[in-house]
Parts: structure tokens; C-alpha cells; sequence
């Protein structure tokens, strides 16, 4: 899983400073006096840097949890303020996708063991990932289960977008295809499988 992700994202990373590279020649030559092109170039430049910030908090995630991979979390976290933290942290990205995020719990607290810092990344990415990548459904629905004495917790994100098909399954990250063992093919792999990677971790160490 470690070396997939770390595949994936160095291509990630080299995409984006190709462009970054060249947006900075085309500023420094031919756009030298031209504002309105200057002004379009920098709003792509931060979209790529943003990318890229997010790659590397991946890269530091994936690293502090090999680190504490042997030690398990042990603290309560209350699942349902948590999912609605998560909620609206990514409400503009829904709004700017024209997707609506509805989130249901129980009336009752839905307390589990683990971190809550790596809780908030496991959702947020899930969350995002079907808000991307499920936007023509228009909605994603956020459910969480149990809460109850010896029911256990259950989360379910479901969006209504279009399943990938079978075929695109050997693209999957090793942790999403249970028993394949192959890298992601980046010829093959479809726009979610490096954000499907970077969830695949943190879920692994958290034992989601």
C-alpha cells in the first residue's frame, strides 16, 4: 500500500509543477505586460499550489501513522459532532459543485475509540471523493448508525453518481481491493484512485 501511494502521489505532484513551471516562463516572457492573462495565470498557479499542499499533508499523514501504526487509539470521539464538523468544513466545495450534503444521526451520542484528528481526514476524504466524483447525482448522504449499548458504529456515505464498472476495479488501491495486490496502472486508473489511496491509510490504522 506505502509504495502505491507513494507512486501515485509523486505523479500527482509532478503534474502540477509542470505547470507551475510553465506558467512562471510564460510570465516572465511573452504575458511580462499582459495583466489579464497575469491575472487568469495566478488563480491556476494557487489552484495547483493548493493541490500540492494537500498531497503533502497525505505524504506527512501516511508517514506519522506508519510511525504509530503499533499503538492503537484509544480516545472517545463522539461520531456525531464530528461527521457534522466534517459537513460543513465542506459545504462551499458542495455549494461550488451543486451537490447537497444531508447528514442523519441518532439522537444519542455514537462514542468510539480512536483519534479524532485521523477520524476527521478519514470522512473529510470520503465525503469529498463523493462529492467530486458523484456530482451528477446531485446529493450525498451522510448516515451514521448505532450508539445503542453493543451496537457498533457505522458510517455510510453514499452518493448517487454513476459506479465505475468492473472493468476500472484493477485501477482500485490495493486497500479498496481486498485480495489484488497490484499497483494502480496510472495509464488505467481513473481521476479517484489516487484520492481513494490517500483514504485507504489513515481507515486501514483506525481499523475503519
Amino acid at each position: 500500500m506505502r509504495s502505491d501511494f507513494v507512486a501515485n502521489a509523486s505523479h500527482e505532484l509532478r503534474t502540477p509543477l509542470a505547470s507551475l513551471r510553465g506558467f512562471i516562463e510564460t510570465l516572465q516572457g511573452p504575458a511580462r505586460n499582459d495583466l489579464k492573462a497575469q491575472e487568469k495565470f495566478f488563480g491556476i498557479m494557487h489552484e495547483q499550489v493548493t493541490r500540492m499542499s494537500r498531497l503533502v499533508d497525505d505524504l506527512l499523514s501516511l508517514s506519522r501513522l506508519e510511525l504509530r501504526s503499533h499503538i492503537a487509539p484509544d480516545d472517545p470521539v463522539d461520531l456525531a459532532p464530528l461527521l457534522g464538523h466534517v459537513r460543513d468544513s465542506l459545504l462551499p466545495l458542495a455549494k461550488d459543485l451543486d451537490v447537497t450534503v444531508s447528514l442523519v444521526v441518532p439522537d444519542r451520542p455514537v462514542v468510539v475509540q480512536g483519534d479524532r484528528d485521523e477520524l476527521i481526514e478519514v470522512f473529510e476524504n470520503l465525503i469529498e471523493n463523493a462529492c467530486k466524483y458523484g456530482q451528477e447525482g446531485k446529493k450525498v448522504d451522510i448516515i451514521l448508525r448505532g450508539g445503542e449499548e453493543d451496537a457498533q458504529a457505522e458510517v455510510i456515505v453514499k452518493d448517487y453518481g454513476r459506479a465505475f464498472p468492473p472493468s476500472m476495479y484493477r485501477a482500485l488501491p490495493s486497500g479498496f481491493t481486498g485480495s489484488m495486490s497490484r499497483p494502480v496502472d496510472r495509464k488505467r486508473a481513473p481521476d479517484w484512485a489516487s484520492p481513494l489511496s490517500s483514504t485507504s491509510s489513515p481507515a486501514t490504522v483506525l481499523g475503519c
